[in-house]
C-alpha cells in the first residue's frame, strides 16, 4: 500500500536484493516463490491446527478453517517463480 504513496519507497523496495525479486515477480506474473508458498501454507496449517484445539465456538473454528483453506488455495494456485 505504501509503495504507491511514495515513489522513493517503491524504488527502494523493488531494487532491494532480498525483497525486490518477489515484488517484481508478483507484479509481472502474479508469481510466488515455491519456498514462500511452502512457508505460507505450512503456517496456515499450523494455525488451523491451533484453532481446532482452542476453546472457541464451533462456528468460529469453521470460519477460521474455511478462511485458512481459501487463503492456502489462493497461494497454492499462483504461478511459481
Amino acid at each position: 500500500c505504501f509503495m504507491r504513496s511514495s515513489p522513493r519507497l517503491e524504488q527502494w523496495l523493488v531494487t532491494h536484493p532480498w525483497l525486490g525479486p518477489g515484488i517484481v515477480a508478483w507484479r509481472e506474473r502474479g508469481a510466488i516463490s515455491t519456498k514462500s508458498k511452502i512457508t505460507a501454507i505450512s503456517v496456515m496449517a499450523l494455525s488451523g491446527a491451533a484453532v481446532v484445539y482452542v476453546g472457541a465456538p464451533v462456528f468460529v473454528k469453521v470460519f477460521a478453517l474455511v478462511s485458512l483453506a481459501g487463503a492456502a488455495l489462493f497461494v497454492g494456485t499462483r504461478p511459481s517463480h
